[in-house]
């Protein structure tokens, strides 16, 4: 591996080079970029210019982190309160009884099942399938579940953004914590928002 980033930085010029190992470093691997270095001591390159472009860089950092953090400030000041929150909770939990309960009775006409195991499994698996997809397809693809429409409130990630499915998938499954439904009630966030890096804020226009 070594062999082959020395001869990959022999063939690039000095200004790739310092690019490399300042602006772009985080864009490679540690290896390659130590190899960069050693290429640069070896051709005698000027240190000045390496060191101007660490210091745009590291004010380039600076500002993103600026950026983010003041990002982050705005999404909490917009954040959903705990009424809200609570009637989100209502809402969904009747929409998922409503699902469970219809899908529970299709299976059972459906497959005739009437044995005390088999109607304990259908409706076991049906309840915690229910909420799980419930949760994950319209939070993923609407940002929004049932209750959250009637209130006007939608699920973002903690730069206002939509979340990806990883981190919808993570605040679903997180649901499942004990206590969970009622975490917001003491805090802006919920346990299945922190684990998840993710809250919910009123929809502005």
């Amino acid at each position: 591996m070594e062999n082959i980033f020395t001869d990959l930085m022999t063939k690039k010029t000095n200004d790739e080079l310092i690019l490399l190992v300042t602006i772009d470093c985080e864009k490679y691997q540690p290896l390659a970029v130590e190899t960069a270095k050693n290429e640069i001591r070896l051709r005698n390159i000027d240190l000045k210019k390496i060191e101007e472009l660490n210091e745009v860089r590291k004010e380039e950092i600076a500002i993103k982190k600026l950026k983010k953090t003041q990002k982050q400030k705005e999404v909490l000041k917009n954040s959903a309160n705990s009424t809200l929150r609570s009637i989100n909770f209502i809402i969904d939990i009747v929409a998922i009884f409503l699902l469970y309960v219809s899908i529970v009775y299709i299976i059972q006409k459906l497959f005739n099942i009437i044995s005390t195991r088999e109607i304990l499994f259908v409706n076991r698996t049906t309840v915690i399938v229910v909420f799980l997809l419930y949760f994950i397809l319209a939070e993923n693809i609407f940002q929004k579940t049932l209750g959250k429409v009637i209130t006007k409130t939608k699920v973002v990630n903690l730069e206002g953004e939509k979340p990806n499915f990883i981190d919808i998938t993570i605040r679903t499954f997180c649901r499942l914590i004990p206590f969970d439904g009622i975490s917001y009630l003491y805090s802006i966030s919920g346990f299945h928002d922190k684990l998840s890096k993710t809250i919910v804020i009123k929809e502005t226009n």
